[in-house]
């Protein structure tokens, strides 16, 4: 009777092991593999940082060589303002009413397209309130009453221009693949100040 409930109760231990390693083996089974989706999401990670970092190098050189050129451009027209000949502008001023979009679709680009206006605005609502014919008698020699009887009031304020180019800035491979397609880009600025030599 002994022997007879030892064996019985063995059996069923074994069964019990039997049952527990082929429950955990499906619950291994139905686990999904880990190790090569924290790969995938490693390696998505380090793209997506390589390009932001890429692209923060990419505007420090830009804005680099926007500085450059911006620093030479005032410098020469400032040259321009002190000097004792006017340089004439080339083209000449224009009075700019708006700015459309060019054929890119992107606004502040350099195909913008501007609606050119006239000094009719000037004439009518910031001359009268100046009374210039008063003003030309009590300063003969003052320039804002030339405005009043001038063909073109721009060509009075005797702006200068000045402009600078800068060197080829080389873009890096993920700008030129990502954003633009280019080997370089060139940066150019422009400042235009008033002749100031003759102002007493």
């Amino acid at each position: 009777m002994g022997l007879a409930a030892e064996a019985a109760t063995g059996e069923r231990v074994e069964a019990i092991d039997s049952f527990m390693s082929v429950s955990s083996s499906i619950r291994a089974a139905s686990r999904p593999p880990r190790s090569g989706q924290a790969l995938l999401e490693l390696t998505i990670a380090l793209v997506a940082i390589m390009v932001i970092v890429a692209g923060m190098i990419q505007i420090g050189r830009l804005g680099l060589a926007y500085l450059d050129t911006i620093h030479q451009a005032r410098s020469l027209a400032a040259q321009y303002s002190m000097s004792d000949v006017y340089q004439t502008m080339v083209p000449p001023a224009q009075w700019i009413q708006e700015w459309h979009e060019g054929p890119d679709g992107r606004r502040f680009s350099r195909d913008d397209v501007p609606t050119i206006g006239s000094s009719h605005a000037l004439r009518q609502f910031v001359l009268p309130v100046a009374h210039p014919a008063e003003l030309r008698r009590q300063v003969p020699t003052n320039r804002f009453s030339a405005l009043q009887y001038a063909q073109e009031p721009i060509e009075e304020f005797d702006l200068v221009r000045a402009s600078a180019r800068s060197r080829p800035v080389p873009l890096l491979p993920v700008t030129r693949h990502l954003i633009y397609r280019a080997d370089f880009i060139r940066v150019e600025s422009e400042a235009v100040l008033t002749w100031t030599k003759h102002i007493e």
